[in-house]
């Protein structure tokens, strides 16, 4: 059929691996000095935005961006020196395998940067499982924008009913809906209560990458 999903485009943090507990620690480390605090609950509601996006919401209002850049910066290189704490998801190896066997194209959308993204896919080899990789870098409207999804199924030469995606965020789900992609929530950062309590819902949440396999299979 026309419209069978073909494709899966897969958020990073919180999705394919288990990073938000190291991406808190480097904010909170590098804000210390500044005499400010970032709570677990703030930065669970942070989740899904950009870096620089985090910090303009932390810091002062009238924050200078060359210092919003220069903490970036040092946030960013304190989370690379310490990429061995970071772990992939739960089967999330195996269902690239499978995406890659069952011929199914794969892409990565993430809030991330490349660097990042370069650095945590060479230290985990799993870059060769992915047919494009879009980070905030390539779009001009970061999530919730539809953007960098709509990039995605372009990218992979699908239309947006021809694909999935796979996110644990808040923002990255209504990035989704409003790219009118299927979306597939995954349990960790949120709860089941608290992904059906979202104003953008999931089309599906689900608590194990490897179920992806059934909607493939059959979601038309």
């Amino acid at each position: 059929m026309k419209n069978k999903k073909q494709a899966v485009i897969f958020d990073l943090d919180g999705t394919l691996i288990d990073s938000l507990g190291l991406h808190y620690q480097s904010y909170t480390e590098v804000l210390k000095d500044l005499n400010i605090k970032l709570t677990k609950e703030q930065f669970r509601n942070f989740n899904g935005l950009t870096g620089k996006e985090i910090l303009k919401k932390i810091l002062p209002p009238k924050t200078k961006d060359q210092l919003i850049e220069q903490i970036y910066k040092e946030k960013h290189q304190v989370t690379v020196d310490h990429l061995d704490r970071v772990v992939l998801m739960k089967h999330a190896k195996e269902i690239l395998i499978w995406c890659k066997v069952n011929k199914i194209l794969v892409a990565l959308a993430t809030s991330s940067n490349k660097d990042f993204v370069n650095k945590i896919f060479k230290f985990h080899k799993i870059t060769k499982y992915f047919d494009t990789i879009l980070s905030w870098e390539d779009i001009t409207k970061p999530k919730p924008d539809p953007e960098i999804f709509e990039s995605a199924a372009r990218a992979l030469g699908m239309k947006m009913s021809q694909a999935l995606v796979v996110e644990d965020s808040e923002m990255g789900i209504i990035s989704a809906k409003k790219a009118k992609i299927t979306a597939v929530a995954l349990i960790g950062t949120n709860n089941k209560k608290q992904l059906e309590s979202m104003r953008f819902k999931p089309d599906y949440i689900i608590n194990d990458l490897l179920v992806i396999k059934d909607f493939l299979i059959n979601l038309t």
